[in-house]
């Protein structure tokens, strides 16, 4: 089946849309398919408040106590906390993760305080620059109350996501990424997946499975599941903006035959268990990307970015099943 690329991405939006623009209540836990795990009241509420999946990704872990007087969750980029003792709206609080994935390299060149260079914004506080597209990106999204101050000076450092080296600059709470090859659009400048990479260095969502219920955190509600099917946008994405969805009539039903059907699927369920993603056939086909089948919409559509396509054009989706 080769890719319709716009008019499937452009469907994708409205999927992507709908999980982060919505506002339920806070005790509305939702569960997140993609990993597993549910997000509950006040996290969900500071979630949806401050950014989504944009600035901290999906849920890695359930609730757990950590013995220290309050509640923690791992995301895929920051490590949320509920400390009861704290006055509203300080519940809720984003751990140093900058700080903790820093703490030996000290010693590296990016990591000594500089002189104010003139350009962008000087933080006295702790010795930083921040300048051109980073800056401009933390003071849109959020600034001191989400990323804190900067810790490093701008460098180049090698991504442990896809082995590729970018332009990055470490603060209190995250890291920032500049991709050029996404240059001109809402996903030049990235955050990086500091929470998944220090939670897998402590052995991943297993090593925090079993610590007990959560000492201080409201109780959870029942769970609200997100439909399945449905597309949550992949890691470092951002978040899309609405566009117009056009219609796709409904396919003709297929004629009937007498002859020995080796194998058929008319979509109607989101398994898609039988199917297998692969790559264009021709030379220097791109990556593969998931496949899912829109319930609501009765087709069959394939992921990607609508504003900066990632993925092969001409992947294929091929069955499995031979019988």
């Amino acid at each position: 089946m080769k890719r319709y690329s716009k008019l499937v991405l452009a469907g994708l939006l409205v999927a992507i849309i709908a999980i982060c623009a919505w506002g339920g209540p806070a005790s509305a836990d939702t569960v997140f398919p993609q990993t597993g795990y549910a997000m509950w009241g006040p996290f969900e509420s500071y979630w949806q408040a401050h950014g989504g999946l944009a600035q901290f990704g999906l849920p890695r872990t359930s609730v757990y106590p950590t013995g220290k007087g309050y509640d923690a969750q791992w995301f895929e980029r920051a490590l949320f906390t509920y400390n009861p003792n704290n006055p509203d709206p300080y519940k809720v609080q984003l751990q140093l993760l900058g700080d903790i994935a820093t703490e030996q390299r000290g010693g590296e060149a990016p990591f000594h305080p500089a002189p104010n260079s003139g350009q962008g914004q000087y933080f006295p506080a702790t010795g930083y620059n921040l300048s051109g597209k980073l800056l401009d990106y933390w003071k849109n999204n959020g600034g001191l109350a989400i990323y804190g101050y900067p810790i490093s000076e701008q460098f180049m450092e090698k991504s442990r996501a896809d082995g590729k080296v970018y332009t990055v600059q470490y603060f209190e709470r995250n890291r920032l990424e500049l991709h050029p090859e996404f240059a001109g659009t809402r996903f030049e400048v990235q955050l990086g997946l500091l929470g998944s990479e220090l939670l897998d260095r402590q052995g991943g969502p297993a090593a925090f499975a079993n610590l007990g219920r959560p000492a201080f955190y409201p109780a959870a509600t029942a769970g609200v599941p997100i439909v399945p099917g449905t597309i949550v946008t992949p890691p470092n994405a951002g978040t899309a903006s609405p566009v117009p969805v056009p219609e796709v009539p409904a396919a003709p039903a297929l004629p009937v035959t007498s002859r020995n059907v080796l194998f058929s699927d008319d979509f109607s369920s989101p398994d898609l268990a039988a199917w297998q993603p692969a790559a264009g056939l021709g030379q220097g086909a791109g990556t593969p990307s998931a496949w899912r089948v829109n319930t609501s919409k009765g087709w069959l559509e394939q992921s990607g970015r609508a504003s900066e396509d990632f993925t092969d054009e001409n992947a294929y989706l091929l069955t499995r099943d031979r019988s």
